[in-house]
């Protein structure tokens, strides 16, 4: 999928949270909480949430769909989103 693919199905309004793998299969998390770096759509609120960008969270409330459509643009640099489902028990972490 590309960036405009991701942000199209994002504003659907369904529940989504897709997480960042890079080539190594590893997942990016963030630095100060480990939290998985994610793209997501959740009660018609969508973003994207990271340590990859400025600001850690880029969503609908307070940005526009340009901004978003960048950060996504940004995160497919970097990795492939996957949906969190594809995410193992044990799994490879990496920073940015």
């Amino acid at each position: 999928m590309n960036a405009q693919q991701v942000l199209d199905l994002l504003k659907k309004g369904n529940e989504i949270n897709l997480i960042l793998k890079n080539k190594n299969g590893e997942f990016y998390v963030n630095h100060k909480t480990n939290t998985l770096q994610n793209v997501y759509s959740y009660n018609f609120v969508y973003g994207v949430y990271g340590d990859l960008l400025n600001e850690s969270k880029i969503d609908s409330l307070t940005h526009s769909d340009d901004e978003i459509l960048q950060a996504i643009e940004k995160f497919l640099e970097n990795g492939n989103l996957v949906p969190l489902s594809e995410l193992p028990k044990i799994f490879s972490m990496t920073y940015v």
